[in-house]
């Protein structure tokens, strides 16, 4: 897959704001104390951004420069998406033999239909661009593998990932 061309699907789509902006201007990351306050419109182009190159190894200089944003602002950016669980990074892979092919980890977004949500498209829009479909599919695809892969982190709060506690019974 190639690399986002940035002017591609960037922007207000049918003069409406839409969703994702205005769950951003709600959303806690505002109120977090250890972070400053967060230019919402810069995050929703970055979102974007990201959300056109899920499922792509591309360079995070092409996210932020499609965005529009600094290195700085796009790493803060990006943790912090990644510690809300919307992104993902795939590490990298290489062999001896296939040491040269993959050097950069794939970004993800975490479910394909955030892809479809951030960049306000409806299901024929996608299907006429297979680019943006292959993307949306691998992301799918990594989506339901990554429950089977990823172990339980038993810090993490998830009830159904905790460890079971042995039951006792008092007499």
């Amino acid at each position: 897959m190639h690399a986002l061309d940035p002017g591609r699907h960037l922007g207000h789509v049918g003069g409406e704001e839409g969703d994702l902006a205005a769950a951003a201007r709600r959303s806690p990351v505002r109120e977090e104390p250890t972070t400053r306050h967060r230019d919402t419109e810069r995050l929703r182009r970055y979102f974007e951004a990201y959300a056109l190159n899920s499922a792509g190894v591309s360079e995070h200089k092409t996210i932020f420069d499609a965005a529009g944003v600094t290195r700085v602002t796009a790493t803060e950016y990006e943790d912090l998406l990644t510690r809300l669980l919307v992104v993902d990074q795939m590490p990298a892979w290489s062999s001896n033999r296939l040491k040269r092919l993959v050097r950069t980890p794939k970004r993800y977004v975490i479910d394909a239909a955030l892809i479809a949500a951030a960049l306000r498209l409806g299901a024929q829009a996608v299907i006429s661009d297979g680019d943006l479909l292959g993307r949306m599919l691998d992301t799918f695809v990594v989506a339901q593998l990554r429950p089977e892969t990823v172990p339980p982190n038993p810090n993490r709060g998830c009830i159904t990932c905790a460890p079971k506690r042995a039951v006792t019974r008092s007499t």
